[in-house]
């Protein structure tokens, strides 16, 4: 287990007098804007107690070892199709983290055992130009329990399970009927069963994503339809196609085409099209400010 601080920078460690600080340079130690000194964190009976100039501070990962039994359920990923960015695009973690705790919380149905016996994470990897995601559980006890290692066993049955989880709660995203519980607060901003459901389909079936019905893309497009106007721009809800077009102008086109916005599952890489604005679903739902800004760019604004 291994923190690597903020932005992987690590931790800036003392091995003079103990004090640590989050990143990866001396200087935090010395806050000049404020005036403050990161002193020593307890006084000793054998210093004088002045104050430690940090001179020996070196960076550090902060972590521990421990032994325990472990199911790693290794993802290929096909990079031209499926976005794995987790800067421009989090539908990678959010059905990654969604996957894990699904998994950990069926698991323990199938075990009959408290969830808490169980631990779950992914982490994303590459290796020889192929990018991969694993999902895994372990077994909170250290020495392990057994727990992990024997619902290997059960995989087939651990899965269909998963599956039919995922899909019995009728909420938009996740809540305390499915995916979260106390002991994941921290995530919650972060689950999503149908984000999980479709890279399990990926995992399973070699299945991406499918395109958004027309009526799905309205429904997401028509909440923020009202800042773009204030911005001059209209749009207009057609049969199967929803355009867009500059107040201040005649409709844009490009090459005689009606310039469209189409909403695209997150899950893909981005589709390009020199007539479409394409905006995923999770900005859609999620980043609108975002999705705003990306049309304005588009049309010039």
């Amino acid at each position: 287990m291994r923190n690597k601080g903020k932005s992987n920078k690590g931790f800036m460690i003392c091995p003079d007098c103990g004090a640590a600080i989050a990143g990866d340079e001396v200087k935090g130690f010395y806050e000049s804007e404020k005036g403050l000194h990161i002193e020593r964190p307890y006084r000793s009976m054998y210093r004088n107690n002045y104050p430690c100039k940090h001179n020996n501070a070196k960076n550090f990962s902060l972590g521990f070892d421990f032994i325990t039994d472990m199911l790693v359920i290794e993802i290929v990923l096909d990079d031209d199709r499926i976005n794995k960015s987790v800067t421009e695009n989090p539908w990678i973690i959010r059905a990654a983290r969604s996957l894990a705790e699904a998994l950990r919380l069926q698991t323990s149905v199938l075990l009959d055992i408290e969830f808490t016996e169980l631990n779950a994470g992914y982490r994303l990897r590459q290796k020889d130009g192929i990018t991969y995601i694993d999902v895994y559980l372990y077994d909170s006890l250290s020495s392990g329990a057994g727990y992990s290692s024997g619902i290997a066993l059960q995989i087939e049955e651990l899965l269909q399970s998963t599956e039919k989880f995922l899909n019995s709660c009728n909420c938009e995203n996740a809540c305390q009927e499915c995916l979260k519980h106390y002991r994941n607060y921290i995530y919650h901003s972060h689950l999503d069963r149908f984000s999980a459901l479709q890279l399990m389909n990926w995992a399973k079936d070699g299945e991406i994503a499918r395109p958004i019905i027309h009526s799905a893309q309205e429904k997401m497009v028509s909440p923020f339809v009202g800042i773009l106007d204030d911005y001059g721009i209209n749009v207009a809800f057609g049969k199967n196609v929803i355009s867009l077009e500059r107040k201040d102008s005649r409709q844009l086109t490009l090459d005689e085409k009606m310039l469209r916005l189409t909403v695209y599952p997150a899950m893909l890489v981005k589709p390009r099209q020199i007539d479409t604005v394409f905006i995923s679903d999770f900005e859609a739902r999620y980043s609108r400010a975002y999705a705003v800004d990306s049309i304005k760019d588009v049309l010039g604004m």
